[in-house]
Parts: structure tokens; sequence; C-alpha cells
């Protein structure tokens, strides 16, 4: 007759237990050049960008009708493309800078650069397809080809970033991926790469400098607008990149288990304008206020678990989210699972006071 007894089941950790990610910064101008392909070659509307519409017309203006049409083929409007080369330059020499990254991207084997601009060291690319999967759509296989395709279904972006990279051979991948580059330096970008280069490389300074008073978590928290890395986190390391185009955006990647934060420039420290006005448009709406009073009453909250509360789509939910942790006013815990919580609430009166007398 078998044993009854219950016996304590003990688990023997092999791997080595580490205090959490890596955290650090790169800073470059080639991260710029990538996410002023995103903009340049994205939908979203000007004005969500700091950098205003006067950025995109200028832009838009000097951009060749070349320019215009090799990014058009080589992403089909499918911008994220370009973030997926994000990974390489950190990889690419010092300064970092658009030439560099040039140098780096024409040196690629095809191949190796057909895979990159295929997603293949972003994780979750990693995490739902086969490498051989991928590695044989790269060179060209049919059915691996509609393997991926398969994956990809789900998202329509992916999918069709699939389909624009895999039209053309290898080589054309290669040659288009640098000329596009090339263009771009050329007849945008370079004009204006010494000045951000400077305003890049000081913020990154302040980072390094806040991260000896505070530690880097709180600095990532900080540089993100609320986002906390949990003890959980699925990554090995956090790499912040400063970004002056793209804010007051945060752009967000993991590239071979390293999770990747494209975080806005701030050169003002203390309440301005541009800080007040996301909290103000963040409370003007009735949705938002019920879920920072779900928040205060009940704690840290899932997406789905907000969902359910308010009885609307999830993808309503999030951009709700979305404003309020651009405005400061909620923090999201990356982990295994993502939960919202509130962060220490501005006193609303002191800052429309200070701002005011602050002055234009």
């Amino acid at each position: 007759m078998p044993s009854t007894e219950t016996r304590t089941v003990r688990v023997f950790r092999l791997e080595p237990r580490l205090a959490g990610p890596r955290i650090g910064v790169s800073c470059g101008t080639g991260y710029e050049a990538l996410l002023g392909l995103i903009m340049f070659a994205g939908h979203q509307p000007p004005g969500d960008y700091d950098i205003g519409q006067e950025w995109f017309d200028r832009v838009r203006s000097r951009a060749s009708r070349q320019l215009h049409e090799d990014v058009a083929r080589l992403c089909a409007g499918v911008p994220t493309v370009f973030g997926h080369l994000l990974g390489l330059v950190r990889l690419a020499r010092e300064p970092r800078d658009l030439a560099s990254l040039v140098d780096l991207v024409a040196e690629l084997a095809p191949r190796r650069l057909r895979l990159e601009l295929l997603g293949g060291s972003v994780s979750t690319v990693q995490a739902g397809v086969a490498p051989t999967v991928l590695e044989r759509a790269a060179d060209g296989d049919r059915v691996a080809t509609q393997e991926l395709l398969a994956v990809a279904a789900d998202d329509e972006h992916w999918a069709r970033n699939v389909r624009a990279v895999l039209a053309l051979t290898p080589e054309e991948t290669s040659g288009l991926t640098v000329r596009v580059l090339r263009r771009w330096a050329d007849e945008v970008f370079t004009e204006q790469e010494a000045q951000l280069a400077q305003r890049l490389t000081a913020q990154a300074d302040r980072w390094r400098t806040a991260a000896t008073r505070t530690g880097w978590r709180e600095v990532v928290e900080d540089a993100t607008g609320g986002i906390v890395l949990g003890e959980d986190l699925p990554a090995d390391s956090v790499l912040l990149v400063p970004t002056v185009l793209g804010a007051p955006w945060v752009y967000s990647t993991d590239v071979n288990g390293t999770r990747v934060f494209c975080c806005p420039v701030r050169e003002q420290s203390g309440p301005t304008a541009e800080t007040l006005v996301p909290v103000l448009r963040a409370l003007g709406d009735p949705t938002r206020l019920t879920v920072l009073r779900h928040l205060a009453t009940t704690g840290p909250t899932t997406l789905s678990e907000l969902t359910a509360k308010l009885g609307i789509s999830k993808s309503a939910v999030h951009k709700h989210v979305m404003l309020l942790r651009s405005a400061g006013l909620i923090r999201v815990e990356l982990g295994r699972d993502r939960r919202y919580a509130l962060r220490d609430l501005p006193d609303l009166t002191a800052l429309v006071t200070r701002v005011i007398h602050a002055g234009p």
C-alpha cells in the first residue's frame, strides 16, 4: 500500500541568483536617427510630438522623392522596421553616431541584416518563432515564410513588415537599407546631428549623476514617467537611451534580453507649462478619474482587472492608463505581469501657482 506521508518538496536553484537586471545608459545619434525615421515614415500626428509640426514640414521638404520611395518600399508603412535596428547601434563604434551605424549595416552580411529587419533580435519574436523558421525564411524558403506569416498574422503591422522584407532578396534588402540611411543622413539628419548630440550627451550625464544619489531603479522610474522594474522582470539588463526627437514618447523594445527604453530629454527641472498641461488633460476625463479612484482604493491592478471594472475595451483602457502614466499620475510595474498603481500625486494648487508665477 503506497505511503500517504506528506513530504516537503525542496527546490535546488542551478542558476546564479542575481540582484535584478543590470541597468545602464547608452547614448548616440544613431539611435536618434532611427527614431527620426520612425517618425518620418509613421502615421502619428505631428502634434503628438514635442518637436512640433515645423520639424515634420522641414524634414519632408528636404527629403527627396527617392528617399520617400525607398522608405516606403523598405517599411511598407510600418516604421517599426527601423526599431528592429536599434540594437545594432549599441554594437556600432563610438560615438555611435549615424555614420558609424551606416558603416556597421553596410558591413553586415545581407542575410544577417535581413534577420534583424524581420525582428530576429527582438525578444518577443524570439519567443514566438523558432530560430530555424526565421533563418529559413530569411533564406527565402517558402514553407518557412508561410510559417512565419502564420505566426505574424495576429499582428497586422508585423505581418506587413515581414512581407515587405521578404519581397526583396537579401542583397536588395541590404542595398536598400544602406541607401535609406545614407540619404537620411545627407538630406535630413546631418544638419541637426551635432546639436542633438550635445543634448543627448548632457541627458545621459544627468542620469548617471542622479544614479549616484538615488539608484538606477529610481532613475528608470523618473526617466520613463512611471515604469517600475519588478523583481521578476524577464530581462537580463535595462538600457536607457535619451531622445530629443521622440519626446514626449517613451519607446520600448527588448533586444536579446535587454529592455531598451528611449526616454525624452528633460532640460528643465521643476514644474513647467509642458509638465502641467498633461496632468490637467489626464484629469479632465471621467473614465480616467474612475481609474485613479480604483487604484487608490484597490492598489496595484492589472489591465484585465481594470477592463472588467470599467466595462470598456482593453485597448480603450490601455489608452487611458498611458495618458495617466505620461502625466506622471500612475506607475506600471514590469514583471511577469504588468500592474498599475498610483504615484505620489502632485499638489495641483501649488503646481499651478508655481507655473503661473514662473512666466512664459
